[in-house]
């Protein structure tokens, strides 16, 4: 998954201000690293901010990135875990040239740098999704659990797809049917939280 920026997205006082209008929608209401839809998120660990260049590395990394502090592209919705993992920390000169660095979700493809494994672990396919997947901690236990349980309701709504489209049924059982692919989608792919 890439996601996609609003354009023309005004300049704003505070980072903080961008949540709401354009961070949530333009991550679709989803972690930008974990994935994870906020609805899991939200209520439980907590929706943050992450600056992807930290405004505070490491001094020994020798780089300065304050000035992106208010800088939309700079910010992405992120679940409190996933951030507070990732922390202030930045790749050194030495990782960035063996090509261990952050993938960016807004450029990249997770899919191209991890697959998911039926457990509902992820396992990296790239040094960048080496890096990502360690420091940021995608193989919480947590989250392989919540990810093998999307897994599972995918394989039922797909199954419940197949059956709808397929088999003749009379109207009480399709709109029972119906009724749990609903339940299925919601879980899947929820709604934003208000």
């Amino acid at each position: 998954m890439i996601f996609c920026r609003s354009q023309n997205v005004p300049r704003l006082s505070r980072y903080q201000d961008y949540r709401d209008p354009y961070l949530r929608p333009d991550f679709r209401f989803r972690c930008a690293y974990c994935l994870t839809p906020e609805l899991y998120f939200l209520h439980g660990e907590g929706g943050t901010i992450d600056h992807f260049r930290p405004v505070n590395p490491p001094s020994h990394l020798n780089v300065d990135f304050r000035h992106l502090v208010n800088e939309y592209t700079n910010l992405y919705w992120s679940c409190s875990r996933c951030n507070l993992n990732k922390g202030n920390r930045w790749p050194t000169e030495d990782e960035i040239a063996a090509g261990d660095r952050f993938l960016d979700p807004c450029v990249e493809d997770h899919d191209d740098h991890w697959t998911l494994l039926d457990d509902g672990t992820v396992r990296p396919l790239t040094s960048v999704g080496s890096y990502t997947v360690e420091v940021v901690r995608l193989n919480r236990p947590t989250l392989v659990r919540l990810r093998a349980y999307f897994r599972d309701c995918a394989a039922k709504l797909n199954e419940l797809e197949w059956i709808l489209a397929t088999k003749e049924m009379d109207v009480e059982t399709r709109l029972a049917l119906i009724g749990q692919l609903n339940v299925l989608r919601g879980i899947v792919d929820p709604p934003p939280v208000p």
